[in-house]
């Protein structure tokens, strides 16, 4: 089920925000949402785990919530990859961030807690961050712990590279042994510093060998939510059978049902000729019991519907609804007519529904024209004809009979049954279309009508 609210408790009020979109970006996520009075909040998250909401205000220039909806991987809501962060996480409280800074010192690493604190750049004065930021290297330097504080000289260097206090830890000897693992990506560092590594191969994932290390290093934190996005990504900038396909496997292995097919659907507008994905949204289309949806697919790309899809969709076609189709009348008649190339019974089976609805509201001389794009399709020419002859034969008394038969067949009963009662009282002695007139009301549920009708019929057999 789509997720298109949430609610935030903010000291002894909650309030309901719709959400707008989430971009996610290096280790954060920022969901955007509107409270009732339109006033725009971002719900920040650290990974999965959420961290604070504040209201919005003008985003500084290269800061992170500036880089992250700039450079990040955004969707819009109503979304899987929404739904899903939102359901991972919470409760969610708003915070003030004297209250947040000591809590997440207790729940987080002091390297992590500097790296969370620079998210909020747009909200707090840089300088008040970096005074916080300088109180958890003291913390580590005191214990002694200078990896640790190298640590988190590397998060500040980026955060704030000009800073006095931050140039003047650039000359510490300890520092100076470790800098050349970060030269070139040592293997230890993955274990040593996993937050650099996420950042340094975020930065670089254009690259197959970069992407596919990110890829890896995501699922080993459990982390398929980023890894996800950051795969839709990828497969936004280069399309492919072969990421789509990897994609595709990641996806199956946490969705399914509506949220499987709003995710291909999702693909499928970013990529809508890729073969492969054609499919894979037809085959879910058909196993989902949504007929409308996969007829505006066969019709849009001309699919050949494999032996088992053609199966399939005999089920479904029954209890197709195309009044509610996202095929408009309009090109209905172009619809149809493409699938007699591939699944003719089937696409002669719409043509009479579609003939059906349309004889609800509409004359049968329109019906005659929407049919003009159907004229030269051999299949289609028996259905065309009764039509057609339904048109010469509706002024004419004599074969009031035979018209009532050829609206029966379009299940007009009404109609027919105006047929039959004018044939009727024209040709007394003809027990045809009493015959007729006892079946309809039956099939109307009529009883009494019927059996009045039919009871007619059997005098007039017998008398005659």
């Amino acid at each position: 089920m789509s997720t298109t609210t949430i609610s935030v408790k903010d000291q002894k009020h909650t309030y309901t925000f719709n959400l707008e979109r989430m971009t996610i970006y290096k280790q954060s996520k920022i969901i955007e949402a509107r409270d009732a009075e339109a006033q725009l909040f971002y719900l920040f998250f650290y990974k999965d785990a959420y961290i604070n909401t504040v209201k919005a205000k003008e985003l500084k220039p290269n800061s992170h919530a500036a880089n992250a909806f700039e450079h990040g991987v955004t969707f819009r809501a109503p979304h899987p990859l929404i739904d899903a962060i939102i359901a991972a996480s919470g409760p969610y409280k708003k915070h003030r961030f004297n209250d947040l800074f000591p809590k997440l010192q207790k729940q987080h690493t002091l390297q992590e807690t500097t790296l969370i604190a620079t998210f909020f750049e747009s909200f707090i004065k840089k300088e008040q961050l970096l005074k916080f930021i300088k109180t958890l290297y003291n913390e580590d330097r005191r214990s002694g712990k200078m990896y640790a504080c190298y640590r988190i000289y590397r998060v500040a260097q980026a955060f704030a590279p000009t800073h006095s206090w931050v140039k003047s830890l650039a000359g510490e000897l300890d520092f100076k042994k470790y800098a050349p693992l970060y030269e070139n990506l040592d293997a230890s560092l993955f274990e040593k510093d996993p937050i650099y590594v996420e950042q340094f191969l975020y930065e670089n994932r254009d690259t197959p060998e970069r992407f596919n290390q990110l890829s890896t290093f995501l699922q080993q934190q459990g982390r398929w939510i980023d890894d996800i996005a950051l795969s839709i990504d990828r497969f936004n900038k280069q399309q492919s059978n072969e990421l789509y396909e990897a994609i595709h496997e990641k996806i199956k292995v946490h969705f399914e049902s509506d949220d499987l097919i709003r995710l291909l659907e999702d693909l499928y507008e970013r990529a809508p000729n890729l073969e492969p994905l054609q499919q894979d949204i037809l085959d879910t289309y058909l196993k989902q019991d949504q007929p409308e949806r996969a007829l505006k697919l066969i019709a849009t790309h001309h699919i050949e519907l494999h032996p088992s899809q053609v199966k399939t969709f005999d089920h479904i076609v029954d209890h197709i609804d195309l009044e509610s189709s996202s095929v408009s009348i309009e090109e209905l008649n172009t619809v149809i007519g493409s699938l007699f190339t591939t699944i003719p019974r089937q696409a002669e089976a719409l043509l009479q529904k579609a003939i059906r609805m349309l004889m609800k509201e509409h004359s049968i001389s329109y019906i005659q024209q929407w049919l003009n794009p159907l004229r030269d399709v051999p299949e289609a020419q028996q259905t065309i004809a009764k039509v057609d002859q339904i048109q010469e034969l509706e002024d004419d008394p004599n074969k009031q009979l035979q018209l009532g038969e050829l609206y029966y067949e379009f299940n007009q009963l009404n109609q027919a049954i105006e047929c039959f009662s004018w044939e009727m009282e024209l040709n007394e002695q003809n027990p045809k279309p009493v015959q007729w007139l006892s079946k309809l009301y039956n099939e109307l549920g009529m009883n009494h009508e019927a059996k009045a009708y039919q009871q007619l019929y059997v005098d007039m057999v017998k008398n005659g």
